[in-house]
């Protein structure tokens, strides 16, 4: 019970790492709110609470932090897990797919964090976990709008952490490599275009010789460093990326 009576928001938890964030989290006694663009299915864990949200929308944002409050009480921990999963390479892209990225993974966890910021000075060691990834530091081909929107979520991350700091708050960012999620699949076959999208153990197999310990990782592991970050065991860590890669990206400078 790490996070018992933590009252908690996490955006796009509504399926993959967002969703195993939710489970682990209700599981050491949070209590969550799932802001989502689509509500979960049955088969998911689908939070104490649900508001559709879109992150985008800065109205929507402050809509759902307020309904969220009024709920819960206030706001202990935020996970900004909501992502757009945008590729393409520069000759190909417009403005629509730019801005989309930008808009949903970098301004959508700067408007909740902006909407959230006055309940999460009233805790003691309040907590905002964004969720980035390996695509934050390291180059893959055509995938400019989500690798560059990543890179500026860290960057984020440490502008935030700074600017909280006199506040007690925390600010840490995850980032993930390869996690078996639908999204990433759907993704790394996009990015790879010359695997065979029905090739679900091919694309496994490939995915995993890149890794130090040649698998692919689990939502679930993913939730049990949002947990660490989440809980007091964390209390001296803020403005951190911490890498969960399986040891895909050892060899990068």
């Amino acid at each position: 019970m790490r996070l018992e009576g933590k009252r908690t928001i996490i955006t796009g938890g509504g399926s993959g790492i967002g969703n195993a964030i939710g489970s682990r989290f209700s599981s050491e006694g949070a209590i969550v709110l799932i802001a989502d663009i689509s509500q979960p299915t049955n088969d998911l864990y689908s939070g104490d609470y649900f508001y559709r949200t879109d992150v985008s929308d800065e109205k929507n944002v402050k809509q759902m932090v307020d309904y969220a409050t009024e709920l819960m009480g206030g706001v202990d921990i935020l996970v900004n897990s909501a992502a757009s999963f945008t590729f393409g390479g520069v000759d190909e892209l417009g403005k629509y797919e730019w801005m989309k990225a930008i808009a949903v993974n970098v301004i959508g966890s700067a408007n909740v964090c902006k909407a959230a910021l006055d309940h999460l000075k009233c805790n003691v060691n309040s907590s905002v976990i964004n969720i980035a990834s390996i695509s934050s530091f390291i180059a893959q081909p055509n995938s400019l709008p989500y690798n560059s929107s990543k890179g500026a979520l860290a960057q984020l991350t440490r502008c935030l952490a700074m600017d909280f700091g006199e506040y007690g708050i925390r600010v840490n960012c995850i980032c993930p490599g390869d996690i078996s999620t639908k999204n990433w699949y759907k993704r790394g076959v996009e990015r790879q275009g010359k695997l065979d999208p029905s090739d679900r153990e091919g694309f496994l197999r490939e995915a995993s010789s890149n890794t130090l310990l040649k698998r692919v990782g689990e939502p679930e592991e993913v939730a049990n460093l949002a947990l660490f970050l989440a809980s007091d065991e964390a209390s001296y860590i803020t403005g951190a990326s911490v890498v969960i890669d399986g040891g895909a990206t050892v060899g990068f400078s």
